[in-house]
């Protein structure tokens, strides 16, 4: 999904570029796509931030599964 938005807002400044092209000021035009490059700025980010949360649990889950073996490792263990 990340990598549509990416698409989504290579293609917006793309038509930025070809608007200013055209006219050679900033017109209402631009102004409307500024606004949708900003709310595929904010999925984006959104998006990454679900990401690196669905990758923090994983490791917090793996990091509590060495910590159970561990501990059962030193519990268990011969005095």
């Amino acid at each position: 999904m990340t990598q549509d938005l990416y698409k989504q807002k290579k293609s917006l400044e793309l038509n930025w570029e070809q608007e200013y092209n055209e006219n050679g000021k900033y017109t209402l035009n631009m102004i409307q796509i500024d606004h949708k490059i900003k709310e595929i700025i904010t999925q984006i980010k959104a998006e990454e931030a679900r990401i690196a949360d669905r990758e923090n649990k994983i490791l917090d889950s793996q990091d509590i599964t060495r910590r159970i073996k561990l501990w059962q490792q030193l519990r268990f263990k011969d005095p």
